[in-house]
């Protein structure tokens, strides 16, 4: 913070005085202390726009903003080739390339305007066909980058032409200055034009929106996948992504609804429709008859819009099931219906007072956990504990995630352990995103493990084993690295065009690439090394099935471990009593507990670790028929089965 009211300070100080010596060169004809004011002056500009924003909002206050400055210097510029009687015509070549090169940044900044209004989009999708609207190519960037402020550059070679000309007595070097800002100018103006004219088709918006209706309408989705969260906290596209593959097994057609633009890049690979929608009278007039079952991962304020919609049956089905607040939220009983996980959640709802009455609730398993295998082979007894924290929430309770009070200490007693073991720590994504010290600790548990990697050198055949794997991963077919490249640099409209994946077999084979990749990763360090897993990539499943036990917080991670069957640690950061904590907290029933000052964790591992049957086993499989229902690998029956009843309105009462 001191460093950059520094630098401020410096940057306002030098545009200051690059002025006054400005206006005194100008009025004293001295042409090389103009030269040096001036690209003093530019100099401080650039710093002022990348280190100084203050600095331009007050001096934009008192009249002194960026265009004033720029103006102001080029009317010196005129009025230093006055003083030094240097011939009319290069006066007059200056003068009129300036007002020239400003009036054609006046148009270029109309035709910006002009060209993004049309190309916006009120309706962005993915997976539709927008053939009809014949969308042409998106404008370089180059034409739109900087925005008005890179613009104001446009007179700066008639400004160094003109201190050219003063200090050489050469019309030729302000010409060439005029020449070369006219050029740039021109070429923008011109190829923006082109652009509008190709794009004018596409500011008749209504035209545009029955396009994507009428898609849709013939697409005949039954289902729509709703989300809705400010994209500033971060990608939560998982929320989502969760239930896209139970979504494609049910064998209806379905959609994904978002409210924000920038989810569209974030949701996984689907060949479902993706549509956004901004404003909420659009989902409150949203027309897709074919729509029955309306189902929402969250509870956010935008849902009301589309819970309008009377003609749908309304449904809360979440992102995880977790003993959290927000897991029996009161306002699920705006819903028709809530799909839970098991007898457990129906029981947080009761006991929340929610309002959500008992029939209203269906449960349904969880359909994603059927990649969790419930044991995991040990080669040579290398032991994995997985440690997978929730993030800080949304409040200032420092007991909602172990990461800032107990997360080091954690790591560190496992590292201390006297045999061979491997940890995987997998933050949530939101980790530290509202609390500098979360964000502190888990720098610090990062430390810890990397040191720790360090200091173990590997062997010659792990070493031989990894480079091998690194051959194989970098000889992936191209066809992987073609499909999942970034989008060239272009607009919405312009991926929307051309952002469709409506084969079923390419995703397919990106998964099994995936898949591939992400055994890889496990692999292609040795083996003894712990693991850091901050991306999407290997899946917090996949993490499940490589490890033998887990250690988290209240979160539904838990609930989604248990039906490994394997043995896992609650953190309690608040040290209640066991009962009361176990009588809070569902899934505690069949785990270890853990207190703040994390005492005991190394015993509670040596026991795991030294018995392939634990104290706590039975307990786990009772709790996981609690949490997950009787069957929790028919789960995706379940969830078929309700989404039917709904949707042939079976179920709705």
């Amino acid at each position: 913070m001191k460093r950059n009211r520094v630098v401020s300070a410096a940057v306002m100080v030098t545009l200051v005085a690059a002025h006054l010596v400005l206006v005194a060169a100008a009025l004293a004809a001295a042409p090389v202390a103009f030269g040096v004011a001036l690209m003093a002056a530019y100099v401080a500009e650039y710093f002022a726009v990348r280190r100084a924003e203050t600095i331009l909002l007050h001096a934009g206050s008192v009249g002194a903003g960026q265009s004033q400055r720029f103006i102001v210097r080029d009317l010196l510029a005129v009025v230093l080739l006055l003083r030094l009687d240097v011939p009319t015509a290069t006066v007059v070549t200056v003068s009129l390339g300036l007002f020239a090169t400003h009036f054609l940044r006046l148009l270029i900044t109309a035709e910006q305007t002009y060209v993004r209004k049309c190309r916006r989009l009120q309706v962005l999708t993915r997976n539709v066909d927008l053939s009809a609207l014949r969308i042409p190519n998106a404008p370089n960037p180059l034409l739109f980058r900087g925005g008005q402020r890179r613009l104001l550059h446009l007179t700066v070679p008639i400004a160094l032409g003109a201190v050219g000309a003063a200090l050489t007595h050469d019309a030729l070097v302000a010409i060439a200055g005029v020449a070369v800002s006219g050029a740039v100018a021109l070429f923008m103006a011109g190829g923006l034009l082109w652009h509008a004219v190709r794009s004018r088709h596409l500011s008749d918006k209504d035209f545009a929106n029955s396009v994507v209706f009428g898609e849709l309408r013939e697409y005949r989705p039954e289902v729509v996948l709703y989300y809705s969260l400010d994209p500033k906290l971060g990608n939560n596209a998982y929320q989502v992504d969760m239930w896209v593959p139970a979504l494609e097994r049910m064998g209806r057609r379905f959609m994904i609804l978002v409210r924000e633009r920038a989810h569209i890049e974030r949701i996984g690979r689907t060949t479902a429709p993706v549509v956004c929608l901004t404003g909420g009278s659009e989902v409150m007039n949203l027309d897709v008859p074919s729509l029955k079952v309306a189902l929402y991962v969250g509870n956010t304020g935008k849902n009301i819009h589309l819970l309008r919609h009377t003609e749908m049956s309304h449904v809360f089905i979440g992102h995880g099931d977790s003993d959290k607040a927000a897991s029996a939220n009161p306002f699920c009983k705006a819903y028709d219906r809530v799909f839970v996980a098991g007898r457990a959640a129906r029981d947080r709802f009761h006991a929340a007072n929610s309002g959500v009455a008992d029939e209203n609730m269906i449960e349904v398993g969880r359909p994603q956990l059927d990649k969790v295998r419930t044991r995991r082979p040990r080669p040579s007894r290398l032991f994995t504990v997985l440690y997978a924290p929730t993030w800080e929430g949304w409040t200032d309770d420092t007991d909602v995630t172990s990461v800032t009070e107990m997360g080091p200490a954690i790591v560190e007693h496992l590292l201390s352990l006297p045999f061979d073991l491997r940890v995987v720590y997998k933050p949530h994504p939101l980790t530290g995103v509202r609390s500098p010290a979360t964000r502190e600790a888990h720098a610090e548990i990062m430390r810890l493990l990397k040191e720790d990697n360090d200091s173990k050198p590997a062997t010659a055949r792990e070493l031989s084993d990894c480079e091998e794997l690194k051959r194989r991963r970098d000889a992936l077919p191209a066809e992987y690295a073609e499909l999942t490249a970034k989008p060239p640099r272009t607009d919405s409209t312009h991926r929307a065009r051309d952002n469709r994946l409506t084969d079923q077999a390419q995703i397919d084979r990106l998964d099994a690439m995936e898949t591939e990749i992400a055994r890889m990763f496990w692999g292609i360090h040795p083996r003894v090394n712990h693991r850091t897993v901050l991306g999407a990539t290997p899946h917090l499943y996949d993490c499940f099935n490589e490890s033998d036990m887990m250690i988290s917080d209240v979160s539904s991670v838990v609930s989604d471990f248990i039906i490994s069957q394997k043995p896992y640690v609650i953190c309690n950061p608040s040290d209640l009593p066991a009962d009361e904590f176990t009588g809070q907290v569902t899934a505690a029933a069949g785990a270890y507990l853990l207190g703040s000052s994390t005492q005991g964790l190394e015993e509670i591992v040596k026991q795991v670790h030294d018995n392939d049957a634990d104290a706590m086993s039975e307990k786990r499989l009772k709790n996981m028929r609690y949490l997950l229902g009787d069957e929790p690998r028919g789960s995706q029956e379940l969830f078929t089965g309700a989404i039917a009843r709904l949707a042939t309105k079976d179920d709705r009462r």
